[in-house]
């Protein structure tokens, strides 16, 4: 999610970013993004069942936002606080929070940075990811809520970070479950 503060000094949110598999790549726009993002969700839910959704710096940051944006005003997805990790807080940032519809479908957001402390530009060359994050190509504090249309390096920036969380994410499974695992010889 990217946001800016608006006259009162909070953060409203203009574009939300996502990808289901590292290749396809989905923005939503607007002043009411998070919005067009819920309903895009519920109206796949069926396709994102069971699926969590990474944010970097979630945890004090998106999931906040989506929260009391959407979440907490929708008749359509209702907070988990049945299950163990439904809703998981710790030192003051969200880890997972669990989302549930009347039909039972549940998805996770979770703060992948609770999982990778550290920038997300250090972690994209640090995995040596493909999409890099691109931090000199924007500077958020030059971005308002009546300006961020006009950035045409903006779009690029967006999903270069979606992309790269997703790679770094990928990766970091790959280097835990090839790190950890054990293999069997069959004598």
């Amino acid at each position: 999610i990217e946001a800016s503060p608006d006259k009162n000094g909070n953060f409203k949110p203009y574009a939300v970013n996502l990808t289901k598999d590292g290749k396809q790549y989905k923005i939503f726009k607007g002043l009411d993004c998070l919005k067009q993002f819920k309903d895009y969700i519920y109206e796949n839910i069926k396709d994102y069942d069971g699926y969590v959704f990474y944010a970097h710096n979630g945890g004090k940051f998106d999931i906040i936002l989506l929260l009391s944006e959407v979440i907490l005003q929708s008749d359509k997805f209702k907070i988990d606080t049945n299950s163990t990790m439904g809703c998981l807080e710790l030192n003051g940032r969200w880890l997972n929070i669990t989302l549930v519809t009347k039909d039972r479908c549940k998805i996770n957001f979770r703060d992948s940075y609770a999982l990778l402390p550290g920038k997300l530009d250090d972690l994209t060359k640090d995995f040596q990811v493909e999409h890099k994050k691109l931090s000199e190509t924007v500077k958020h504090e030059d971005i308002t809520l009546t300006n961020y249309r006009t950035f045409p390096q903006l779009p690029k920036y967006l999903e270069n970070d979606v992309l790269g969380l997703y790679e770094v994410l990928h990766q970091f499974s790959h280097d835990v479950w090839n790190a950890t695992s054990i293999t069997i010889n069959n004598k």
